[in-house]
């Protein structure tokens, strides 16, 4: 398949992403990802082995033999190539290896500290543990960490603030919108319309390890260089600066705030039975796997007070359980209650409710509807039954730690510092920076005690847990076939 010359500038992470579309006898194929404090490994195809003849389940020789494919009567778990189906390192039964497959370490660049006055190129883990295994790291690397800039990169209010890593400038044109069909196409229009504001590349931005972010959806900025607020609440709910971003690490797109609200300090947010979908309300659709409540049928998400009485489970970010179609959250409030459900108990602990309509807060009665394919702007109007198709879920912790590691902080608009307050780190483009409550849901529980949920703070990209019945925000993470 033909690609065009604004493709191929993309850069070789969306080239992964999109190899199946575009190789169409040779396909790179990824291995499972799996998530580690400290970063992630993609498993590789074991070196070149002779096959002895039955090999147990556990023996390397199944990672050189492709998924699906059965040599000798071992069953392969390589995900790679069909060109042939044995990795091009491995030698089987006399059988030399075609398929391509790919080590994560060989690609994966380095997380350490890399100067910010230098800046020098990014290395890979395999230069780290090869070129450099028995030497120093190249000029520009410390492996002693400087007490003044080897930090987190959330606040910095020095003279050297260009030395650390840089939030990205927000996109002020609107871009990505419903008429382009696939996730790529929508890259590309955000690329013309924004040029290097649709980009934050980790290579040059950040300061460790990490990976490049492609903007897919815009709403851009009424006014260039500002996000506008409904009213006078600061750091809150805004009108526009919504967006849409990939992570071209793993793929995964990442949506703005779904709980974006103006009115107060507290923020706005829902309890993490709605965020996650998670309903098992006597009477209804139970979405658990266990039919029930970890901590309880009648508490948490059993009960009436924090979850969907009337039809299927109130969901945030998934759509579907089964063959059931879960219901979108109704709204959010400001309050620090999660039973603060809807707009009648919102009001009645003083708070302000936002309903969830296609932009969140806005008097046009057109609201989020998961059975017509109707999904509000933080999603980028995407969804499973849009065109692309995009299924939204909860994140994981995980999947918050792999996106840290990335540098999702230092380019989402609600993410990080803020420009207010003397943070240099932010260019003053209007960027709200970090939301209250500061607290971002993830789809992991506590297993120290299941009443509670782990949290990522999506100011210092630090985690936490906390009660599952209290409201923060939600953050939804999608995946999508039409790339």
């Amino acid at each position: 398949m033909q690609e065009s010359q604004t493709e191929r500038e993309i850069g070789l992470d969306l080239k992964l992403v999109q190899a199946r579309k575009r190789i169409s006898k040779m396909r790179i194929g990824l291995f499972p990802l799996f998530s580690l404090l400290g970063g992630f490994v993609i498993g590789g195809c074991a070196p070149a082995v002779n096959v002895p003849s039955p090999a147990s389940p556990a023996s390397p020789v199944v990672l050189s033999i492709c998924s699906g494919t059965s040599i000798l009567g071992v069953a392969g778990t390589a995900f790679c190539t069909v060109v042939e189906n044995i990795c091009s390192s491995a030698t089987i039964t006399g059988g030399v290896g075609l398929a391509i497959c790919i080590k994560a370490f060989k690609v994966m660049q380095s997380n350490a500290n890399r100067d910010g006055v230098i800046r020098p190129a990014q290395i890979t883990q395999a230069q780290e543990n090869d070129t450099y295994g028995a030497t120093s790291l190249p000029a520009g690397y410390r492996e002693v960490p400087s007490t003044a800039r080897d930090d987190d990169g959330f606040k910095v209010s020095s003279a050297l603030s260009t030395a650390f890593s840089q939030y990205g400038l927000r996109p002020q044109k609107a871009c990505g919108g419903t008429t382009i069909t696939t996730i790529s196409g929508k890259i590309v229009d955000c690329q013309t319309q924004n040029g290097t504001r649709a980009t934050w590349t980790g290579g040059t931005s950040g300061l460790q390890g990490q990976a490049t972010w492609n903007l897919v959806f815009s709403t851009g900025q009424t006014t260039a260089g500002t996000c506008l607020y409904p009213n006078s609440g600061t750091n809150q709910y805004t009108k526009d600066c919504y967006e849409v971003w990939q992570d071209s690490r793993t793929g995964l797109l990442w949506s703005s705030s779904l709980t974006r609200n103006y009115g107060g300090t507290n923020g706005g947010g829902v309890n993490w039975c709605i965020a996650s979908g998670n309903g098992t309300v006597s009477g209804q659709v139970s979405t658990d796997a266990d039919g029930v409540d970890a901590s309880g049928t009648g508490t948490n998400c059993g009960s009436t007070t924090y979850q969907n009485n009337t039809g299927a489970p109130w969901s945030a970010c998934t759509e579907t359980y089964g063959n059931v179609t879960l219901s979108p959250m109704v709204g959010f409030c400001n309050t620090l209650n999660g039973s603060d459900v809807d707009s009648t108990l919102c009001g009645g602990s003083g708070g302000t409710w936002t309903t969830n309509t296609l932009t969140p807060g806005s008097t046009t009665a057109v609201y989020e509807s998961y059975g017509s394919g109707i999904y509000q702007v933080a999603k980028g109007y995407m969804g499973a039954l849009s065109n692309p198709g995009v299924r939204w879920r909860l994140p994981t912790k995980y999947d918050a730690m792999q996106a840290e590691i990335d540098g999702i902080r230092f380019v989402m608009p609600d993410m990080g510092a803020g420009a207010a307050g003397g943070y240099l780190s932010r260019t003053n483009d209007g960027s709200s920076g970090h939301l209250a409550p500061l607290s971002e849901w993830s789809a992991s529980l506590d297993s120290n005690g299941r009443i509670s949920a782990w949290t990522f703070y999506d100011h210092s990209g630090l985690f936490g847990t906390l009660t599952r019945i209290s409201p923060f925000l939600a953050r939804c993470v999608g995946r999508s076939a039409s790339q």
